[in-house]
């Protein structure tokens, strides 16, 4: 079995822009694969109230063509806006991931926008009206 069977399908070029592109922001980040083949970026956050936490942005096979799911964990089960699967809502219905455009980064800033959000919410128990877009 070659061992290209064990990496997820996406472009090597793609993998080293994108961690080129993180490493220049100064991004602390681990990566892995997952038993899906799939690759994972971990990124370390903070919660409200200094809670650690790590933001983990999934990328599927067909990356950059498939939109990536990005979770965080120490996160209420109860909190608005994520998927059934406990994805954060950060691309969905109104807004599109667009594969030209979209990195792992700009992913990562949209998920520490959703966090602030997610803070209020905390503490207020209402989502901030102004929605999470890709565009921001």
């Amino acid at each position: 079995v070659p061992l290209s069977f064990f990496f997820p399908d996406i472009s090597p070029a793609r993998i080293a822009d994108e961690i080129q592109e993180l490493e220049g922001h100064g991004e602390e980040v681990r990566t892995s694969i997952t038993e899906a083949r799939e690759l994972e970026f971990r990124f370390p956050v903070q919660l409200p109230d200094e809670v650690p936490a790590e933001v983990t942005v999934v990328l599927p096979h067909g990356y950059p063509h498939s939109c990536p799911r990005v979770y965080a964990n120490n996160v209420s089960e109860e909190a608005p806006h994520r998927w059934r699967d406990g994805a954060l809502c950060l691309y969905g219905v109104m807004s599109a991931w667009n594969p030209g455009k979209h990195t792992v980064y700009s992913t990562l800033g949209l998920a520490r926008k959703w966090l602030e959000r997610y803070g209020a919410w905390h503490k207020t128990g209402q989502w901030p009206s102004n929605e999470v877009t890709p565009d921001e």
